[in-house]
């Protein structure tokens, strides 16, 4: 367990949230096994790439070592589902990144989806489709599963283009935005 707390922690190996469901990890972890098997015969890293990935998944896909794993690396947040409901945001910062990157809502749409943004780009319809299924298992008619649909949706919708998620990193991750420079106040008065 040490040596992935020297570099990449497990979820950030598989792509995902340390929210995710479990299917998702799972599912990513056999993309990304696939792919690198694919790799192995031209690739002379595959073979430490995929140890490397199935020790990162042994310690994520036991519930027990999952929840020490976590704690290790000091990840305590409940799931997405458990929290308060996100809400849109509203504030002016909130304004600033919905112009500026179109997503409006008070939670990362990475999370929304249960990824990571370092997430192999064949993950996001796997993703969508996991937390869909798992948004779908709430009460119907609750609030707290429309608004979670309705929050997946968006993301999924948002982070579709890969244009738009390299231009969301490292604003919705809670860092504040810099201020617009005069380049862009002078666009935004012409």
């Amino acid at each position: 367990m040490a040596e992935l707390q020297q570099g990449p922690t497990a979820y950030e190996i598989f792509g995902v949230h340390p929210s995710a469901q479990p299917e998702l990890i799972s599912g990513c972890y056999w993309i990304m096994a696939i792919d690198l098997q694919k790799k192995r015969a031209t690739d002379l890293g595959a073979a430490a790439a995929i140890h490397r990935l199935t020790h990162a998944y042994e310690l994520v896909s036991d519930p027990v070592r999952h929840s020490g794993y976590d704690l290790s690396i000091g990840y305590t947040d409940p799931p997405l589902m458990s929290r308060a409901l996100p809400r849109r945001r509203s504030s002016l910062l909130g304004i600033f990144r919905r112009r500026r990157h179109g997503f409006g809502w008070s939670v990362d749409p990475h999370e929304a989806l249960g990824l990571h943004p370092s997430a192999p780009e064949a993950a996001y319809p796997l993703a969508y489709g996991t937390m869909r299924e798992t948004y779908l298992r709430l009460p119907p008619g609750t609030r707290r599963r429309e608004v979670l649909l309705n929050l997946l949706d968006e993301a999924y919708a948002f982070l579709e283009e890969p244009g738009r998620r390299s231009q969301l990193a490292g604003v919705d991750s809670g860092e504040e935005p810099e201020p617009p420079g005069p380049s862009t106040r002078r666009s935004a008065g012409q």
